[in-house]
């Protein structure tokens, strides 16, 4: 697929004008994959024009879109195209202060993407509006690929973690979550606790800057702790269990291998046999030489 082509086809298209900086982006992530425009300020047109590029081009596979001052449609094509797009596995969107129609567009993207496994949030107060960070969670608890998701320095308070503890107890794939530099308090910790009995994916949880007691965070790194030990008992597990699978079918091989041996030595050992039974032994009658077969 010739991107550049297409870029400008499109642009065409939707009768927006050709960006030289957008173009050299697109360049370096057909090198690296990773499709960075931060700190630019892409015009509307051109973030309908790069969503529609996200789904068609297999090789970006990373989104850097930091500081983009990027508008509530803007957003809209951006999580439109991931809805339409399982390729995609890292997403920056650091310090673009995400309106509420954002935030909750954001949740339904995470109901439906299946390839997302980093998502970085931080700086976009998410959580100042408390029915919008719901709707984003109740997205996140729908998720099952995404491993790492900060979200920083994004005013998420009590109320905000309580929600969060919901997703959390349905969310299994969640391994890192940064919550640093919020407003969470020991009473939006205790809902995380909480949280953690009935989650055991959560190896990582960061809680720095968010006026909490020293006894709450040193209990959360007790149960992250335990979680961690779990996990590495899990994959102790599977590793011997996929060793001893690996082993079966190494003996399955050899048997079979065994069994089409000694069926072929059979086939072999029976043919001869037949040949050796009816091979004609000649003797004479009279003036009559005839041919029977041994017994």
């Amino acid at each position: 697929m010739d991107v550049i082509g297409e870029y400008k086809k499109l642009c065409s298209i939707n009768k927006t004008f050709t960006d030289l900086y957008v173009i050299d982006a697109l360049k370096n992530a057909l090198i690296t994959g990773e499709l960075d425009l931060s700190g630019y300020p892409v015009a509307l047109g051109g973030w309908e024009v790069l969503s529609k590029i996200m789904v068609k081009n297999e090789a970006i596979t990373k989104l850097k879109f930091c500081d983009c001052m990027i508008p509530t449609l803007g957003f809209d094509f951006i999580f439109n195209a991931l809805m339409n797009c399982n390729r995609i596995s890292e997403v920056n969107l650091f310090g673009n202060n995400m309106s509420n129609t954002s935030i909750i567009q954001l949740g339904k993207m995470l109901s439906i993407n299946k390839s997302i496994k980093t998502l970085t949030l931080n700086w976009n107060n998410i959580g100042e509006s408390l029915e919008a960070f719901s709707a984003f969670c109740g997205g996140l608890s729908q998720n099952q690929s995404l491993e790492y998701l900060d979200l920083r320095n994004n005013q998420v308070c009590s109320a905000g973690a309580n929600e969060l503890s919901v997703a959390l107890k349905q969310n299994h794939s969640l391994k890192i979550l940064d919550l640093r530099w919020n407003k969470l308090k020991n009473k939006g910790v205790d809902y995380l606790q909480n949280a953690l009995k009935f989650n055991v994916s959560i190896k990582e949880l960061l809680l720095k800057g968010n006026f909490v007691h020293f006894q709450e965070t040193t209990s959360v790194e007790l149960c992250v702790k335990k979680n961690e030990d779990l996990h590495n008992i899990k994959m102790e597990y599977e590793l011997k269990v996929a060793f001893l699978l690996k082993e079966l079918k190494k003996l399955e091989d050899m048997r079979v291998q065994q069994i089409s041996k000694i069926t072929q030595i059979s086939q072999q050992r029976f043919m001869y046999c037949t040949k050796i039974i009816y091979l004609p032994v000649y003797y004479r009658v009279g003036t009559y030489e005839m041919s029977v077969p041994m017994r």
